[in-house]
């Protein structure tokens, strides 16, 4: 045991000493990336305080790293302001990139290790111009991190947060994968009226391909209480009505997931609308699978517990059809980015976005 200590300490004394910096997502080094993210280094107005999560899936084998660093998105610009981020990171060996849980913690195959202690970490004053510009938001860790190369790794900061002086940037860099958004879900039934709701059952999706990667998020409204719900999805709509049941099944039950148990008044997901970009589900409400339907229709039907119900104690939603998009793998990205706007550095889930979560991250270096 004492030998294979001087050992470590040996190979931990050369790796110090001879650092070496590896960029991913691979073919980001020395390119500038086709993409921008304000989160979660750059934007002091939009839920400053939030979890912000990474996972790679395309670094070598061996690293012990000592330092993140990231890069401002192209610009012709010299940056004279500051920022100053309240935080600490963590890292773990995690779940790779195209099988990703919103539920944050699950996506930690073991304790995660505090990799940098809460502190301010300062950036800027002035930023360089580039494109792409250098890697000058640098976060040295406080404690290295022994990466094996077995599995992916994720890095997640927990940000308190961000103060910024102007001029500064409003983005860093990102080198997202072929992303080929799903089209809207068609409606192809009714759902039932819970009693005590202002409308039907409502079930809302959407859905996106990267890279090879199908992905989707979903959300249910005006729903039973506190009920645990169920989606189930199928390759036919049957519009098949059951005798005690308060709507038609619209799909062949082929296929069963569980989503969160709805909220005191039916729902269960994360729902809005932000410039533009729809966000649906979130946490037990967002899958990611390979994809392996492009080009065919599946529909979608939600099911929740209801004792209220006169004839069988179950809720229906709408249902829904969706056309699977067909994967364009002409830029794949082994990086997926995770984080909350809503709950702070306590929020346990991450919000889905369809074109931007899967093979989209911020261009990250690594030193080791």
């Amino acid at each position: 045991m004492h030998k294979l200590s001087i050992l470590f300490s040996s190979l931990l004394a050369a790796s110090l000493a001879a650092q070496s910096t590896v960029v991913s997502p691979v073919g980001a080094t020395g390119v500038e990336g086709s993409g921008s993210n304000a989160f979660p280094f750059t934007n002091a107005t939009t839920a400053p305080t939030r979890r912000y999560m990474q996972i790679h899936s395309d670094l070598p084998g061996f690293m012990l790293i000592t330092k993140l660093s990231f890069r401002q998105n192209g610009t012709t610009t010299t940056y004279a302001g500051t920022a100053a981020c309240d935080m600490e990171m963590f890292m773990g060996d995690s779940r790779p990139f195209d099988r990703p849980s919103w539920v944050l913690a699950q996506n930690y195959l073991s304790t995660p290790q505090n990799v940098l202690t809460r502190q301010v970490v300062n950036w800027g004053g002035p930023l360089t111009a580039g494109s792409p510009a250098p890697f000058e938001f640098n976060v040295p860790l406080s404690v290295p991190y022994v990466n094996t190369g077995v599995n992916s790794l994720a890095w997640e900061a927990a940000v308190y947060s961000l103060a910024i002086t102007s001029p500064f940037p409003g983005s860093m860099d990102v080198d997202p994968a072929s992303i080929t958004a799903g089209a809207a879900a068609v409606t192809t039934g009714a759902g039932c009226t819970v009693t005590g709701a202002a409308g039907a059952m409502t079930l809302g999706m959407t859905h996106a391909d990267s890279a090879g990667v199908w992905s989707f998020g979903c959300y249910v409204a005006n729903a039973p209480a506190n009920a645990p719900t169920f989606l189930y999805l199928g390759l036919s709509n049957p519009n098949l009505p059951i005798p005690g049941l308060c709507s038609n099944i619209y799909t062949d039950l082929v296929f069963s997931l569980p989503l969160a148990t709805t909220d005191g008044i039916g729902y269960s997901g994360t729902y809005s609308n932000l410039a533009g970009t729809t966000r649906i589900g979130g946490g037990a409400n967002a899958f990611a699978f390979s994809n392996v339907m492009g080009g065919a229709t599946l529909y979608f039907q939600a099911h929740s517990l209801d004792i209220s119900q006169p004839g069988l104690p179950v809720a229906n939603s709408n249902g829904i059809s969706l056309l699977v998009p067909t994967s364009n793998t002409s830029k794949v990205r082994q990086i997926t980015r995770l984080f909350n706007n809503f709950g702070g550095t306590s929020a346990t889930d991450a919000i889905y976005f369809n074109t931007s979560g899967i093979g989209h991250g911020v261009v990250t270096e690594f030193t080791y």
